[in-house]
């Protein structure tokens, strides 16, 4: 099956709302019930959707008028991936909480 543009994040849309139904099913399962907050969840994923269409549509441009940028580009990405975690604990607020709950994050 040939993978036309977009196929992909479909897919993994798809995927996302499958796992999100049988999250919501085990919740109801074992009594929890989310608060009013949670209604915000799809759009919170539709902003994260189009916030990538940004740099994406930027490196695509790219492509289109440079034809080696696909080579370039995949060194940043690399980069940023093995970054790891920039901030360290001593933040504040919510982001020291999202910081301790990241899985690839160092433990002290």
């Amino acid at each position: 099956m040939p993978d036309y543009p977009g196929l992909l994040g479909r897919r993994r849309l798809v995927d996302f709302v499958i796992n999100l139904a049988i999250v919501f099913g085990l919740m109801l399962w074992y009594g929890f019930l989310p608060g009013w907050h949670i209604a915000l969840l799809p759009v919170l994923v539709a902003l994260a959707m189009l916030a990538s269409l940004g740099p994406a549509f930027l490196v695509t441009a790219f492509n289109v008028k440079y034809r080696d940028f696909r080579y370039v580009i995949h060194h940043p990405v690399r980069a940023l991936h093995l970054a790891g975690r920039v901030f360290e604990r001593d933040c504040a607020g919510a982001l020291a909480l999202l910081l301790q709950l990241e899985p690839n994050g160092r433990r002290h």
